[in-house]
C-alpha cells in the first residue's frame, strides 16, 4: 500500500505500508512551494497519474495515465480537519513512483 501525503508546510511525502504496517520513505520529501508535482504510480499505461498543488490549502487530481484504461488499484483520497491531504493507493509495495515537479506560471 503506498501513502502520498500533502503536508501542511507545502511538502509531499510518500511512504509504503506493507502488510507489517512497517513504513518506508520513498526518497526525500517534495517541495511544492510555488510549483506542482506531477505523479505516476505504476505504469504510464496501467498506473495512476497524480498532480498535487498547494496554494495556501492542497489540491489533488487524480487520472488514469491513458484513455481507456481502468484504475489498476483501488484509490482513496482522505482530508484530515486542517489542510492536508493523503491519497491511498492500494498497490505492491514495490511499485514503481516516478515524479516531476512543475514550475507553475500563473
Amino acid at each position: 500500500m503506498l501513502v502520498i501525503s500533502g503536508l501542511s508546510d507545502d511538502i509531499v511525502e510518500i511512504l509504503t505500508l506493507d502488510g507489517d504496517l512497517e513504513i518506508t520513505t520513498h526518497g526525500d520529501e517534495i517541495d511544492c512551494f510555488g510549483q506542482d508535482v506531477d505523479m505516476l504510480v505504476g505504469m504510464p499505461l496501467s498506473g495512476v497519474a497524480i498532480r498535487w498543488r498547494y496554494k495556501g490549502t492542497w489540491s489533488v487530481e487524480i487520472e488514469r495515465p491513458s484513455a481507456g484504461v481502468d484504475f489498476p488499484w483501488v484509490v482513496k483520497v482522505e482530508a484530515n480537519g486542517s489542510c492536508n491531504i493523503t491519497v491511498v493507493i492500494e498497490c505492491p509495495d514495490d511499485t514503481p513512483v516516478s515524479h516531476d515537479v512543475v514550475k507553475r506560471t500563473a
